[in-house]
């Protein structure tokens, strides 16, 4: 059981990680993509914004919550992601993974089942490659940009 929390707060973690990829990856031009968290019963909940700028006004901007399940289709055919197209789909996906991997993980401890331990050791890995997969990305993005940034 205790396990399975871990495994909720590494989820968690890797979902802000993917957060802050998120937001270095895309110019804010015509559309972003973020991962935001709600308290919602005492709980963290993560949920999907996506932000458009609005074809009339000046500069104005909107935001919709959005479910993972259709955001790689989103990106797919939106022209707003037009920069870094191919690694925000692959994040995209990524992404779609883990908002799964949370869900399986909440059901186990929702409803105690008693395998819960293998269940866990068989994403184990899974979760594993996603981490290292997001943090070296997100790494290498920061030295990349690491001169060219001011952080205030």
């Amino acid at each position: 059981m205790d396990t399975a929390i871990d495994y909720l707060i590494r989820i968690d973690n890797l979902l802000v990680r993917m957060g802050e990829l998120l937001y270095v990856m895309q110019p804010f031009q015509s559309g972003r993509i973020a991962i935001d968290f709600n308290m919602h019963r005492g709980q963290s909940k993560p949920f999907i914004r996506v932000y458009r700028k609005l074809r009339a006004g000046k500069g104005k901007w909107t935001s919709t919550n959005v479910s993972h399940l259709g955001l790689t289709k989103r990106v797919k055919r939106s022209r707003e992601f037009e920069p870094n197209h191919r690694l925000m789909l692959v994040l995209c996906e990524r992404i779609t993974k883990l908002f799964e991997l949370r869900g399986q993980m909440q059901d186990r401890i929702r409803y105690l089942m008693h395998g819960v331990t293998l269940a866990v050791s068989k994403r184990a890995a899974e979760l594993d490659e996603l981490e290292a997969l997001v943090n070296g990305m997100l790494d290498r993005v920061e030295m990349q940009f690491e001169g060219e940034m001011e952080v205030e």
